[in-house]
């Protein structure tokens, strides 16, 4: 009986452990506290390999805590909307623009791949697209 009796608590160990490892023990820093911290301008962006940084010259990027973004500078002023997000292993950052602004182009569901006091770096998660989103503190 106690040959038996073994095997099935080790089993049973071990089902409750697998539960405790899950995708979220990976989950990155929230960058919110880094991306709320004064203003950003965009550094780089490339569309399908293309560098189209220059239609960004002049904009002025403030990513608000409530979630809201503000853009001034480049034209009238755009407000628009941001969030992060865990994803799997991995942070998301969202952004939209009225599909109106000047600044659409940004809209999408960013792969955050790189953050510092200074740097913010996303990409777009389809290889293909070849979008590339870098803001830089100004």
């Amino acid at each position: 009986m106690k040959k038996f009796l073994l095997p099935v608590l080790l089993l049973a160990l071990i089902a409750l452990a697998l539960p405790a490892c899950s995708s979220s023990d990976n989950a990155q820093p929230d960058p919110s506290p880094v991306i709320t911290s004064g203003s950003w301008k965009v550094h780089l962006f490339t569309d399908s390999g293309n560098d189209e940084t220059s239609n960004f010259t002049g904009w002025t990027f403030t990513f608000n805590t409530n979630g809201s973004v503000s853009a001034i500078g480049g034209g009238p002023t755009a407000s628009g909307t941001w969030s992060v997000r865990p994803d799997d292993g991995r942070t998301r950052m969202k952004i939209e623009f009225p599909a109106t602004s000047t600044l659409a182009e940004l809209n999408n569901d960013w792969v955050l791949t790189g953050i510092s006091t200074s740097i913010i770096e996303l990409e777009d998660d389809n290889a293909s697209s070849n979008e590339v989103l870098h803001f830089q503190k100004k």
